[in-house]
């Protein structure tokens, strides 16, 4: 159980308590980090405008704004791992669970 949910093989109602952050994050590199992450909040069932406003913020807080518009196959190994922790925190999680968060970051 995850919150008091049960987990269940092609069921997502546990997936809007958690974050998950893996060691190196895949992504579809044809989208911009805005698609991607309005992606993983639909994935969550998160709001449309709750979507857009904390994907601008988490953007902001890990650096990488200037580049919300530009394809994730152009980013760096650093950039996408910036991207992989604001996509763990958008929906908020109440368990967040990261494997290797800070690799490929640079140390500032």
């Amino acid at each position: 159980k995850v919150c008091g949910e049960e987990v269940k093989f092609g069921e997502t109602k546990t997936n809007k308590f958690i974050g998950y952050l893996p060691d190196v994050p895949e992504y579809y590199g044809y989208m911009t980090p805005l698609e991607y992450l309005k992606l993983c909040g639909e994935i969550t069932n998160m709001k449309k405008d709750d979507i857009k406003k904390k994907s601008e913020e988490l953007l902001e807080l890990v650096g990488i704004s200037d580049y919300k518009k530009r394809k994730i196959s152009k980013f760096s190994r650093g950039m996408k791992q910036r991207l992989g922790i604001a996509q763990a925190l958008l929906n908020e999680p109440k368990l967040l669970i990261c494997d290797e968060p800070t690799s490929a970051l640079d140390p500032i």
